[in-house]
């Protein structure tokens, strides 16, 4: 008998506000094929945690230990400097 492995891909929208576009384009789709936090996600891309304000997923503030589903709209909004 063959057994199949399912494979389930997880749909994101992510926009990058200011300095991280940089990082990413501002706004992106992504598919994963595995649950992924958001702390494994900006890991990914290079992107340091600390460079990172305020995050959202469909407009609820989240951490970074949140993990990413179907259709989320994650948000991230890095740390504004000026002089």
């Amino acid at each position: 008998m063959i057994k199949f492995h399912r494979v389930i891909l997880i749909k994101i929208y992510v926009t990058a506000m200011a300095t991280l576009k940089k990082f990413l384009p501002t706004k992106v789709t992504f598919e994963f094929d595995k649950k992924i936090t958001i702390a494994q996600f900006l890991s990914f891309y290079q992107i340091s945690p600390r460079m990172i304000m305020l995050i959202k997923v469909n407009n609820e503030i989240v951490n970074q230990d949140y993990i990413l589903k179907d259709n989320d709209k994650l948000l991230l909004y890095p740390y504004i400097s000026g002089g």
